[in-house]
């Protein structure tokens, strides 16, 4: 455990890219997706350089070089604006994708761990990331009543990356750890990706889920082939320093709207996509870093839907669209001001949220 940054990461101009419920093992994985041979191919940038720091505890965000960032958007936008051929070609892989991956689970195909992991990369490029970024540059450019857009709009709405890893990814990692006889299966959320891969385990596994048991949050740094994973018990030490905004103190939040309306409601925290144990009362407001299919009965439930991401067409705007509920989105700080029990004011005609005690 050392909560002193190391000079790697420092030298890095890191920018916020986005923040997922993820384990170690799991932000390893999401880590492929960007430092990958088929991102280069499609969007001819390979992010090599990544951050992901656990906080708050299950919740990992996820930090990328600025300029690697920037060019990774500006090859979606020209690809969006200049290429409606293409463009409707990725978002049909996407679609294909996804069919596939509903046949998989539906046909419980056991995968091996490395067709796990490209399966989980290219629809991640396909079915997340370009619909991600390239669905609102299309539905200006085409409207929204083109067939372009809908397909856009319908793979934003349907995010399969949760049922990637809990139905193929992670029962392929397991297979592969018992085939390894190296740690147990349960140590999964622990290790890395590359780890596995390699079978490159050992104690250090163990000691991890020791130090993340006693409430320490993990920190993973990859570039390339060189990788550090470290944990302490105060990650806003290392976010002070390279994300300072975050802990602005303020008592409203502006964002986009998601969907208009008005509402006073209690605050309701979620950064899980496990909501079997979740208590979540009727005409409480769901604040959460980002929504997804998993979480539509809390949404079913809530008054309106607060998150820190989103655009116009992430799932919380279009679903809070179909359910008729006040939504406000990409507030960029809202999990982290809000606190559970907040009695606030959801102004989703002006796109604002105020605490009122």
């Amino acid at each position: 455990m050392n909560d002193k940054l190391p000079p790697q990461i420092l030298s890095v101009n890191w920018q916020h890219y986005l923040s997922r419920p993820f384990n170690l093992f799991e932000a390893s994985v999401w880590n492929k997706w960007y430092d990958s041979q088929e991102i280069e191919a499609l969007l001819g940038v390979r992010l090599n350089k990544g951050l992901f720091v656990e906080y708050p505890k299950g919740m990992a965000r996820h930090y990328r070089e600025g300029s690697d960032i920037d060019a990774m958007y500006k090859n979606i936008k020209d690809i969006a604006e200049t290429n409606l051929t293409l463009s409707e070609k990725l978002l049909d892989q996407g679609i294909e994708q996804n069919e596939k991956i509903k046949k998989f689970i539906s046909e419980k195909v056991e995968l091996e761990i490395n067709e796990a992991l490209k399966l989980c990369i290219q629809v991640a490029l396909v079915g997340t990331i370009f619909p991600y970024f390239a669905g609102e540059i299309i539905m200006k450019k085409y409207g929204e009543e083109s067939l372009v857009t809908k397909k856009a709009v319908a793979l934003r709405a349907t995010s399969y990356y949760p049922k990637i890893f809990s139905e193929l990814l992670i029962p392929a990692a397991k297979r592969e750890l018992s085939k390894q006889g190296k740690i147990s299966a349960d140590l999964l959320p622990y290790a890395l990706i590359d780890e596995i891969q390699k079978g490159d385990m050992g104690e250090v596994i163990e000691e991890r889920k020791k130090l993340s048991d006693a409430g320490n949050n993990f920190i993973y740094f990859n570039e390339g082939d060189f990788r550090i994973v470290t944990y302490t018990q105060n990650p806003s030490n290392y976010l002070e320093k390279i994300d300072p905004k975050l802990f602005d103190t303020k008592t409203e939040i502006k964002g986009i709207i998601g969907n208009t309306g008005k509402v006073v409601g209690k605050v309701r925290l979620v950064f899980t996509n496990d909501i079997s144990n979740i208590i979540f009362n009727e005409k409480e407001i769901l604040v959460a870093v980002s929504t997804n299919p998993i979480l539509a009965p809390i949404i079913q439930k809530a008054a309106a839907v607060v998150t820190d991401e989103g655009g116009s067409l992430c799932h919380a705007a279009i679903i809070s669209r179909e359910m008729k509920k006040p939504c406000i989105i990409g507030t960029k700080i809202a999990t982290h001001v809000l606190k559970d029990g907040d009695l606030v004011e959801v102004d989703a005609d002006k796109g604002v949220v105020r605490i009122i005690k």
